[in-house]
C-alpha cells in the first residue's frame, strides 16, 4: 500500500513531491546526522483522523500566520496616515488662534477691513476731487 524512503537530503523528498505522489515527511531527531523518512502513498490517502487534526491544524496556523502578518503590514502602513488627518483635522478647527482655520478667518477680517478703509478713502477722494472742480469753476 505504502512504501518507506529514507531520504538523506531534503531534495529527494521534493523530487518525490514534484512527481505527484503524495508524501509525508518525517523527521528522526534522535540519529545523528538527521535523516530524513518519507512515506510515499499511491493511489489512495491513508491518514488517520490525528492526521487530518494536525494537517488542518498546521494550515489553520500558516493561515493565522498569514493574516497576522497582512493585519501588521497594513496596521504599518495606515498609522502614518491616521496620524496625518489627525493633523489635518487639528489644524482645520478653530483652537483660539493657532489653527490654520483660525489664521484663515483673521486674514478674512483684515481683508474686508481693509476693503472698507479702501471703499471709505475713496468715497473722500470723489468728494474732494469734486470740491476742487467746484473751486475751480467758481474761480474762472
Amino acid at each position: 500500500m505504502g512504501a518507506y524512503v529514507q531520504c538523506l537530503t531534503l531534495v529527494e523528498y521534493i523530487t518525490h513531491m514534484l512527481s505527484g505522489e503524495v508524501c509525508i515527511l518525517y523527521f528522526r531527531l534522535n540519529s545523528y546526522p538527521a535523516e530524513f523518512e518519507i512515506k510515499i502513498m499511491y493511489n489512495s490517502v491513508i491518514m488517520t483522523a490525528t492526521d487530518w487534526a494536525q494537517f488542518i491544524l498546521a494550515l489553520l496556523s500558516i493561515g493565522a500566520i498569514i493574516v497576522g502578518a497582512i493585519r501588521w503590514y497594513i496596521k504599518v502602513q495606515v498609522k502614518p496616515i491616521v496620524e496625518a488627518v489627525e493633523d489635518i483635522r487639528a489644524e482645520t478647527k478653530t483652537n483660539g488662534g493657532t489653527s490654520m482655520r483660525d489664521e484663515i478667518k483673521s486674514i478674512k477680517l483684515e481683508q474686508e477691513n481693509a476693503r472698507e478703509k479702501r471703499k471709505a478713502t475713496s468715497d473722500k477722494l470723489d468728494h474732494m476731487y469734486d470740491v476742487l472742480l467746484d473751486f475751480v469753476s467758481r474761480s474762472k
